[in-house]
């Protein structure tokens, strides 16, 4: 989870995507050393999904200059902020626009009466499961956008996690062939796995965790050349000295590999196994890297299979910085 040029046809986005696809297979193997072979590229006679409406379309190169960003969020992330006090009115005025990507699940909570206007999008954490809900038309209504979440988890299998870049063209070619588009979010939890002199650690100063590890893969520039939109999942070192430089570098290197497609960063509650987040913290990362990228995925995690490691859900960080946030759009 916009601005950039008009939707390629169904043939033209297939042989792009197969030349990225090319190109990819030689970066993502000499990192690594190798990789597992992707799935087969799915037979593009299956009825197309339709889509209809608006689509968030990208705008030119660069930073963006825009007063309001772009948001990725999820269907029960807006309802948890209702839930937690935000106004239906706040929540509106922030997200009801073509602009917010708005992670929908099937037969979820969707808020549609807050935010009609939206962008729907569905995730997926492998490109088996993409395939399979693409091919058997089983998306959710009114989705225009696939979203690629491989991470070092148990949703991802080991093949992907072990080449992200290659699964991520193939994920490209299967979703411009349905007349979709695709969002990757590669996670810096990956970096181990593609190179073991990384480690785990959140800390930049190391030099050798998974941030640094994610700058030295070119993560963010392969995912951007991988996808349509690439967003850098770097919340977790949100807290840290050195953020705002990370965010330029990877943002950089998306840039330098897809000029003209949208660059979005990961923003959190709660890192894990080092609690909330303030929202004065929130406040300060999205005006320290608001001309740096184009708009935020906003997390609000909670422990769960996926996330051991995280605490409670805390929902009152994001609501006082979003409370702030509009107050200073309208102000």
């Amino acid at each position: 989870m916009p601005r950039r040029a008009p939707r390629l046809t169904a043939t033209l986005a297939l042989l792009c995507a197969a030349a990225v696809l090319l190109g990819s297979c030689g970066r993502a193997g000499s990192a690594r050393g190798g990789h597992a072979d992707p799935p087969s590229t799915p037979s593009t006679t299956a009825p197309a999904t339709t889509t209809t409406g608006p689509v968030p379309t990208p705008g030119t190169s660069g930073p963006t200059a825009l007063s309001r960003p772009y948001w990725l969020i999820e269907d029960f992330t807006l309802a948890l902020l209702e839930r937690n006090g935000l106004p239906a009115s706040t929540i509106t005025g922030l997200f009801n626009s073509p602009r917010t990507l708005l992670i929908v699940r099937p037969h979820g909570s969707t808020p549609d009466s807050l935010v009609p206007l939206a962008t729907k999008v569905e995730s997926f954490a492998s490109v088996t499961t993409m395939q399979a809900a693409i091919m058997n038309s089983t998306i959710e209504p009114g989705v225009k956008y696939v979203l690629y979440d491989n991470e070092a988890w148990a949703s991802t299998p080991a093949n992907e996690k072990a080449a992200p870049f290659t699964f991520a063209a193939q994920a490209l070619a299967l979703a411009h062939a349905h007349g979709l588009q695709m969002i990757f979010t590669p996670a810096a939890n990956l970096t181990p796995i593609l190179n073991p002199s990384y480690t785990s650690s959140n800390q930049l100063a190391s030099g050798r965790g998974k941030f640094s590890g994610y700058l030295g893969l070119n993560m963010a520039g392969q995912g951007a050349a991988t996808s349509d939109v690439v967003e850098i999942q770097g919340q977790q070192a949100e807290a840290e000295p050195g953020f705002t430089a990370f965010v330029g570098r990877a943002a950089g290197q998306a840039r330098a590999a897809a000029p003209t497609h949208l660059v979005l960063l990961g923003i959190t509650t709660s890192i894990p196994g080092a609690g909330p987040v303030s929202p004065a913290t929130l406040t300060g990362v999205v005006a320290a890297t608001r001309s740096l990228v184009d708009g935020y995925w906003l997390n609000i995690p909670g422990q769960s299979p996926q996330c051991p490691n995280c605490g409670q859900v805390d929902a009152s960080p994001a609501v006082s910085f979003l409370e702030s946030y509009a107050a200073g759009l309208s102000g």
